[in-house]
Order: structure tokens, then C-alpha cells, then sequence
């Protein structure tokens, strides 16, 4: 009997130890499902070699992990889901089918009585190939100090490759640091929120980079983009005085900087604060030096070209955006390419853009609504209701209709296709 007791007990046990480990796999996928545009990246737990002791590879994979989750542009899997699925075995397309992981990390680490050698490589699951590896020979003493150079080195590869695309290298240079330019981009992905949450975390942010004494250009920058979003969203108090210190602000960077996105940050401001000069706005945009350098060169010429009425041109310079930038940070692109292909009727396109992603609560409710106008247009009106009303729940408001659809035609077509909802 006490036999058999002990062996029930350790199959309980048993039992506990595979659900602890395994729920967190389930928790982490059912999770990253509502991360659609941020690439999920997965560390391998570092493996240690020769005379290492394995405490010191655990660390180090906790330590990389912990790196990793400072920058909001990108998901990082916990370390329980990480040694939970190193010890089921996981494969790359294990990780890549069931948890939705983009990138994988791996390595080694070992050690020659007092010489430590680490190894490291970024594999992209999905083209299957290492985009990144490093070798680095260190003293076991300064191992914080490797652990915070090599995370800082993948964070560099990730946000290029992974999410804000090879414009970063040149954003990279103006900062002082790493870790400021860490803040800066993390202040770029809650500002492209367009949410007031975003907006307040973004300028909280821009305050701590002010307390830093970053470039002044740069804070410019920053702080004019804060402002802009401030009056849109309809959060501002005083807008006129904000839109006084815009205009001071963009043209001072034109006039002593003069870089494309000084130019485009320009003619986005001439069209939605001040003299709405689509000639102005254009001659601006001419002036960007290439305009497949960056992505947003791309972002603000379908803006202007939308504003403007050039729709298909709008529409061209929006698909080129979402090419040249790896991940869609925000949706900002897709929420204003939706907007569009609602416009031109091209309602195919629209769902091969959005399915994939949906229900992501950040793509903002808008885009609910006009994929709810587009499933009403084609007589699936219960689904329809279903995301219309997501929409509403996620911020969709018919005072945003015109200033995104930019036609009576395509503002009334959409009240029509939603009229039967609104009336409830």
C-alpha cells in the first residue's frame, strides 16, 4: 500500500511539474496572437560547454530575455516558456507554427580555465536563415558587461530588421547612446498608438530624453510630433498656441537641419495645421533625396497624396511603405492603406491586408468599421455587427470618417453599409 501511495503521489507530482511548465507554452501562444505587428522573438536557454557551470548559462539567457523586453516594439516569450519548450523538444518550426515565434536566439557558452568564449546567432524562422551571429572571448568577471554589450547588439539588429527598417541607422547616429536611443524608438511605437495612453507615455518619455540633454534637433522633432497628435486626437487645451509652437519648431528644423524627414514632417504639418497648400506640400516632399531610403518618406507621401486626392498614387505609396518596413509598428501604414482601399472600392485588397491581423485591438477601431462596411457590401451582415461592434469598442467614431476617407462618396457608402448597426 505504501508503495502504491508513493508511486500515485509522484505521478500527482509528476503531473503538477508538466502543467506548470507546459501552461505557460499555452499562455504564451494564446498571447502572442494579440501582438500581430510585433515580431515574437524566442530565446533558447544558453547552453553551457567544458568546465561552465550551468548557473552562469541560465543567468545568462534570464539576462538576454530581460534585454529584450525593454524595447516595446518587439515580444519577447518568458523564460519559463523558454526552458519549458527547450525541455519539450521544441523545433524552429515548432516555435514558428505554435507560438507564432518570428526570431529565434541561440548559443553557447564555455570556458578554458580563465577564458569564457560566448556564441550567439539570430535565426529568422520564417526565411529560415541566421541574420545575425557574434563571437565574443571575455574574462568571467566582466561577464555584466558582455551580457549588456551583446544585448544591446541584437536589440540593434532586431529593430533594423525586425521593425523599423534600415532608416534606423541613420536615426541611431544622432543619439549619444544606445540606451537613449532605446527611449527614443520606444517613444516612436506608443506615439504611432495613436491612442491617448500612447500620446501620454510617448511625451513621458520625450520628458526623460529632454532630462538627458539629448541632440536639440531631435527633441524638436519629438516634441512637434507630440503636439501634432495632441491637437488631432482633440486632447489639446489650448491648440492654437500648440500649433504656434509646431510651426516654430518644423521650421526651424527645415531651415538649420534640413533632412527628408524635416521635409516631411513639413508637408504633413502644411495639410493638417496650416495653409493646406497641396503645391506647398508637394514641392516639400520633392526634396526628399531618395525616397526609397525609409519607409515613412513613403508613410507621409501617401498621407499627403490622400489629402491631396491623388488616391491611387496614395494608395502605391502606402504598399511601398509596408515593403520597405519590416513590421507595420502600430499599424500606422495599414490603418491609412485600409482607409484608402476602402475609397477605391478595391475591397479585396482591404481584407488580404487586415485578415491576418484581425481582431488586434491595435488596429484601431476604424479599420473595424471599414471592414465591417466592406462584409455589410457583401450581405455578411453578422459579421459585420461583430466588428462594427469592435470598432466602437476600440475607439471608431464618425467624426474620423471624412478626415480618413477624404470623399463624400466613400463617407456616405460607409454610414450606408453601417447604418442598420448605428440605428440599434
Amino acid at each position: 500500500k505504501i508503495t502504491l501511495t508513493l508511486f500515485a503521489t509522484i505521478l500527482i507530482i509528476c503531473g503538477l511539474i508538466y502543467q506548470t511548465q507546459f501552461s505557460s507554452i499555452n499562455t504564451q501562444t494564446a498571447e502572442s496572437k494579440n501582438f500581430a505587428n510585433k515580431p515574437i522573438v524566442f530565446v533558447r536557454p544558453i547552453l553551457s560547454v567544458g568546465e561552465i557551470e550551468k548557473s552562469t548559462s541560465l543567468a545568462l539567457t534570464e539576462s538576454l530575455i530581460s534585454n529584450l523586453s525593454q524595447y516595446n516594439g518587439i515580444t519577447s516569450l518568458s523564460s519559463s516558456t523558454s526552458f519549458a519548450a527547450e525541455k519539450k523538444g521544441f523545433s524552429d518550426t515548432q516555435l514558428k507554427d505554435e507560438l507564432n515565434v518570428n526570431y529565434s536566439i541561440s548559443g553557447s557558452i564555455q570556458s578554458f580555465g580563465s577564458n569564457t568564449r560566448l556564441y550567439l546567432e539570430l535565426t529568422d524562422l520564417k526565411a529560415q536563415e541566421v541574420i545575425w551571429s557574434h563571437k565574443e572571448d571575455f574574462r568571467l568577471e566582466n561577464m555584466f558587461d558582455v551580457q549588456d554589450k551583446i544585448g544591446r547588439e541584437i536589440l540593434e539588429k532586431l529593430q533594423i530588421s525586425a521593425v523599423v527598417g534600415s532608416g534606423a541607422n541613420t536615426w541611431q547616429k544622432d543619439f549619444k547612446t544606445f540606451d537613449q536611443f532605446l527611449l527614443a524608438i520606444n517613444a516612436r511605437g506608443e506615439w504611432r498608438k495613436w491612442t491617448k495612453e500612447g500620446l501620454s507615455n510617448a511625451i513621458d518619455i520625450t520628458s526623460k530624453l529632454a532630462e538627458l540633454e539629448i541632440d536639440r534637433y531631435v527633441l524638436a522633432d519629438l516634441t512637434m510630433w507630440n503636439l501634432h497628435q495632441k491637437v488631432i486626437l482633440g486632447l489639446s487645451e489650448q491648440p492654437e498656441i500648440d500649433r504656434s509652437e509646431i510651426l516654430k519648431l518644423t521650421n526651424m528644423l527645415v531651415s538649420e537641419r534640413g533632412r527628408d524627414l524635416d521635409y516631411r514632417a513639413r508637408a504633413v504639418f502644411e495639410l493638417e495645421h496650416f495653409g493646406k497648400d497641396c503645391s506647398r506640400a508637394a514641392e516639400l516632399i520633392s526634396k526628399i533625396k531618395d525616397m526609397s531610403a525609409n519607409a515613412d518618406n513613403f508613410l507621409v507621401s501617401g498621407f499627403v497624396n490622400n489629402r491631396c486626392k491623388n488616391f491611387a498614387k496614395s494608395a502605391e505609396s502606402f504598399r511601398q511603405a509596408l515593403l520597405l518596413e519590416p513590421m507595420d509598428q502600430g499599424y500606422q501604414v495599414t490603418r491609412l492603406y485600409t482607409a484608402i482601399l476602402y475609397t477605391l472600392n478595391r475591397y479585396d485588397e482591404l481584407k488580404s491586408l487586415i485578415e491576418p491581423k484581425l481582431p488586434d485591438p491595435e488596429l484601431g477601431g476604424m479599420t473595424f468599421w471599414f471592414y465591417a462596411g466592406v462584409l455589410a457590401e457583401e450581405g455578411n451582415l453578422q459579421k459585420a455587427q461583430e466588428y462594427y461592434e469592435l470598432g466602437v469598442r476600440y475607439g471608431a467614431t464618425e467624426n474620423f470618417l471624412m478626415h480618413m476617407l477624404n470623399t463624400e462618396e466613400a463617407e456616405g457608402r460607409l454610414l450606408n453599409n453601417l447604418a442598420t448597426f448605428m440605428d440599434k
